[in-house]
């Protein structure tokens, strides 16, 4: 089940993902996504910056 669409909300360029966040991430100037290696943390994160450029968001992704 999905909520209303809602503007305050970040889509994270996975549909499926977006259902579980009830649309997205809420909007935050700052996410630290983390995982064990393997954990396809890098196709979230690339995913994440890719659908944002897509909506004129700025991005900055540092990795260490």
């Amino acid at each position: 089940m999905r909520p209303p669409s809602n503007s305050s909300r970040l889509s994270t360029g996975s549909p499926g993902f977006d259902d579980i966040l009830f649309g997205g991430l809420t909007r935050s100037p700052f996410y630290q996504i983390e995982g064990d290696t393997g954990a396809e943390n890098l196709a979230l994160d690339a995913q994440f910056a890719f659908e944002g450029k897509h909506q004129d968001e700025r991005c900055l992704y540092v990795t260490l």
